[in-house]
Order: structure tokens, then sequence, then C-alpha cells
């Protein structure tokens, strides 16, 4: 995987993005982030601490070869829901679902 660690993540996703600059009251002056936002579901992403995934994730490794996203959700024992976020801690033996990424509409991926 991208992320050197081999394990997925949205943020290696073709469909990952990244949404409008907001100010973040809680930084510094100045400081701002940019919101990940999923195109495929036209949602936004949370910011967690483990790594997300859906079913439509779609990457392509360094050796052009499409990840095999079915053999993943298979070696944690889950049939994927489409549209559903599902969240895990690399080296672990869980994943659980966050949140439906269908209930979200009009998410402006825009600079």
């Amino acid at each position: 995987m991208p992320n050197g660690k081999g394990a997925p993540d949205c943020h290696y996703c073709r469909y990952h993005a990244f949404g409008r600059t907001v100010e973040n009251a809680m930084l510094n002056v100045g400081r701002s982030i940019r919101f990940p936002v999923c195109t495929k579901h036209n949602s936004s992403l949370p910011l967690v601490n483990e790594q997300r995934i859906c079913s439509a994730y779609d990457s392509i490794d360094s050796e052009g070869q499409v990840s095999s996203i079915e053999a993943f959700f298979h070696a944690f024992h889950v049939d994927p829901a489409p549209g559903i976020l599902y969240v895990y801690f690399y080296n672990d033996t869980c994943i659980r679902e966050l949140m439906d990424l269908t209930m979200q509409t009009g998410i402006d991926v825009g600079p």
C-alpha cells in the first residue's frame, strides 16, 4: 500500500480530495484545516486516528496493480455495505462501521 504499512486508507483512494479550507479557532492564528472529502460519495470524511476505508476504495499500487479491497475485508470477516465508512487500527483484528457516507449531500470540494 502507498502508506508504507500495508494498510489501505481513504487518503490513498482515487476518490479522496481536500475540500474547503476552514479557519479553526482552536488552532494558532493563521492556521486552517483542509477537510478531507470523498468525491465518490460526495461526502466529508471525519478526521480520525484510525485508518478509514469503504467498499468503493480504489487505489493503484506502485507496480500499477489494483488493490484487492475484497480480500482486505475478507480478512476481517466483513461483507462491506455500500456507502459505509469503516475504521480500523493498523495491526488490529477489529474493524467497525463509523458512518454512512451516502447520508450527506452537497459537499463543497472546492479550494
